[in-house]
C-alpha cells in the first residue's frame, strides 16, 4: 500500500505539470494555475503517505483556496498596472475636429476628426456652425456627441 501511495507523488506532479502547460497555453486567465497549486498540495500530501481520499480532498481544497487568492488578491493587483485603452470609435473621445456641415438643434451634422467624416450631434442641443472647432465628448450609437471648443 505504501508503494502505491508513494507512486501517487509522481502522478500528482505530472498532473500539476499538465495544468501548468494549460495555463501557459491560455495566458492572462489564471484559471489553470489554481489546479496546478492544488496538484502540488496533493503531491505534498502524497509524500506524507496520506490516503487517496485525503489527497483528493487536499487537491480540491487547495484548488479552491488558490482560486480565491488569485481572484481577490493577485488579479486586481495586476490590473492596476495596465491602463484601460479605448479602441474603435470610443478612441475618438477627447479628440478634436472641425464641423464640416452645420449641426442643428434637432438634426445631426457632420464633423471631420482625424481626416474621417462622422455624424455628430451637439452635447447641449445647440447649433454649431460650420468651421467650428469641436471636441468629442461621448459616442451614442453611430453618432458622436460633441461640444464647441472655439468658433471660427
Amino acid at each position: 500500500m505504501a508503494i502505491i501511495l508513494s507512486e501517487m507523488v509522481s502522478v500528482w506532479l505530472i498532473v500539476a505539470f499538465l495544468f501548468l502547460l494549460l495555463e501557459i497555453g491560455s495566458p492572462g486567465l489564471f484559471f489553470f494555475i489554481s489546479f496546478f497549486c492544488g496538484s502540488l498540495f496533493a503531491a505534498v500530501a502524497a509524500c506524507m503517505l496520506c490516503s487517496l481520499v485525503v489527497q483528493m480532498s487536499i487537491f480540491l481544497i487547495g484548488t479552491l483556496v488558490s482560486v480565491w487568492v488569485l481572484r481577490y488578491f493577485v488579479v486586481p493587483c495586476l490590473g492596476r498596472c495596465r491602463p484601460h485603452e479605448r479602441t474603435n470609435v470610443y478612441a475618438l473621445i477627447g479628440k478634436q475636429g472641425v464641423v464640416i456641415q452645420i449641426i442643428c438643434v434637432n438634426k445631426p451634422g457632420f464633423a471631420k476628426i482625424e481626416g474621417v467624416s462622422w455624424v455628430a450631434r451637439a452635447l447641449h442641443d445647440e447649433m454649431i456652425e460650420e468651421g467650428s472647432l469641436i471636441e468629442v465628448v461621448d459616442v451614442r450609437g453611430a453618432h458622436l456627441i460633441v461640444k464647441v471648443v472655439c468658433k471660427d
